[in-house]
């Protein structure tokens, strides 16, 4: 198991982070990779994973 990590990131400001966890089986090798994926989105909502906790509500 290797774990590669993009550290930690800090979005500019009006900007989420979001981190994916993506599993990858190498069936060749029987190795097992984990890459996290660090999508950022701008001011737009971001899609949700199902199961994952709403975004909080900003009010002006």
């Amino acid at each position: 198991m290797q774990n590669l990590s993009l550290g930690e990131l800090a979005p500019e400001p009006g900007r989420t982070l979001v981190r994916r966890t993506v599993t990858l089986r190498r069936i060749e090798a029987g190795e097992v990779t984990q890459i996290e994926l660090l999508d950022e989105y701008g001011g737009g909502e971001p899609a949700q994973d199902q199961g994952a906790a709403p975004p909080p509500i900003e009010e002006p």
